[in-house]
């Protein structure tokens, strides 16, 4: 996903995007520099699971 933002920024320069990818780098112990986003990424994953589950039982049932 980051690199698709970052090849998205460098076609756009779009300030929100380079904000979002700032927030994303990581510090030396591998944690992001906002720890908020950690959790709202955490919460997307989950939120993509549960969603291409119920997706996967409404086509197979």
């Amino acid at each position: 996903m980051v690199a698709f933002l970052e090849a998205y920024y460098q076609r756009t320069g779009s300030d929100e995007i380079g904000a979002l990818l700032g927030d994303l780098q990581l510090d030396s112990v591998d944690e992001p520099f906002d720890p908020a986003v950690l959790q709202d990424w955490t919460d997307a994953v989950a939120r993509a699971r549960e969603d291409g589950e119920a997706l996967a039982r409404a086509h197979l049932g």
